[in-house]
């Protein structure tokens, strides 16, 4: 399923969301990795599925480093449009990338938190300027 970005910033989170219509209100549901492979779709960039509990933030962290190892990921010294920003999100787990974003432009990022919804933040922005570990592109190569 397509949106485009106005729809994306109607939608909701839910647990596993992968573009998925609530029912009850036609909203999109989404977790941080479903909008981020959403949003990059938007750009014509089609991304692996994750297939972890977004609550598994460990089991994600370590996922994103064998795929890294794997090198279906470029670093980046500088964020592009569209490319990840990897994330420490959880406080728990500070040396973790375990959240996701797509890079939009002028240092803002959008993505989606349980209790906020679809927004954008800036890089520069507490708290995730402190919580920013990279940017990075998809090679499909690999």
């Amino acid at each position: 399923m397509c949106f485009s970005l106005t729809e994306l910033y109607t939608a909701r989170y839910a647990k596993g969301g992968r573009g998925e219509l609530d029912p009850a209100t036609g909203t999109p549901r989404f977790d941080c990795w479903g909008l981020v492979m959403a949003t990059h779709r938007l750009f014509g960039v089609e991304l692996p599925d994750f297939h972890h509990d977004p609550e598994q933030l460990l089991a994600i962290a370590r996922e994103f480093r064998a795929q890294r190892e794997r090198r279906i990921w470029v670093h980046l010294g500088s964020p592009v449009i569209p490319c990840i920003v990897a994330l420490r999100h959880d406080a728990r787990s500070v040396r973790a990338v375990n959240h996701f974003a797509t890079y939009i432009g002028r240092g803002r990022f959008v993505h989606i938190l349980n209790e906020a919804g679809v927004h954008t933040s800036t890089v520069t922005e507490a708290p995730y300027a402190s919580r920013v570990a990279g940017y990075w592109s998809y090679d499909a190569v690999g």
